[in-house]
C-alpha cells in the first residue's frame, strides 16, 4: 500500500504491508490494547471470553509490520433483523491511522466469508476533523447507534 506521509514541507511516500494473524495471547493482547486505547473496554481479552461464553462468533484478530503488532481487532459476528455484520465495539485499536486502509482490507474480506453485510466500527478516537476525513475517505457512513457505548 501506497501512503503519503507528511514530513515538515516534504511528502514521502511509506510503503507497508501488514500481516494479520489471530492472536492466542491474552498478556500480549491488553498490554497492546493498555498501551493505545486503555479506555477501550470491549476490545480488552476479558470482554472477548464474556462474548464466547454468550455463544457469540468472534476473533480475536492481531495486525504485524514486520515483527511489530500496530493493531488488534476483537471482532464480533452480530446476527440482527437489519442483517449480518462484524462488529469491532470499541475498535480496532491502532497504533497509527495510516493502518486504517490496510487493515480494512482485511477485514472486507472476512465480512465476505462470513456473509455479512456490513461492518460497524466504534474505535475510541478523537471526534476530530482529521478522524472524520479519514472515515469519509474509506467509505464510512456516520450510523446512529444507541447508548450502548456511551
Amino acid at each position: 500500500m501506497r501512503l503519503i506521509v507528511k514530513n515538515g514541507k516534504r511528502d514521502t511516500i511509506e510503503y507497508m504491508m501488514l500481516t494479520m494473524k489471530e492472536i492466542v495471547s491474552s498478556s500480549q493482547w491488553d498490554a497492546f490494547v493498555l498501551a493505545n486505547a486503555p479506555q477501550a473496554l470491549f476490545q480488552s481479552w476479558s470482554w472477548g471470553e464474556v462474548a464466547k461464553k454468550l455463544g457469540q462468533k468472534m476473533w480475536r484478530l492481531g495486525w504485524y509490520q514486520g515483527d511489530t503488532l500496530v493493531g488488534v481487532g476483537q471482532v464480533v459476528k452480530v446476527s440482527a433483523r437489519r442483517g449480518t455484520f462484524l462488529h469491532f465495539r470499541h475498535g480496532p485499536v491502532l497504533s497509527r491511522s495510516v493502518y486504517w486502509n490496510e487493515i480494512l482490507k482485511d477485514v472486507q474480506a472476512l465480512a465476505k466469508r462470513e456473509k455479512a453485510w456490513f461492518i460497524r466500527v466504534s474505535p475510541q478516537v478523537a471526534d476530530s476533523q482529521e478522524n472524520i476525513v479519514l472515515f469519509k475517505q474509506m467509505g464510512f457512513v456516520p450510523a446512529p447507534i444507541h447508548a450502548m457505548d456511551a
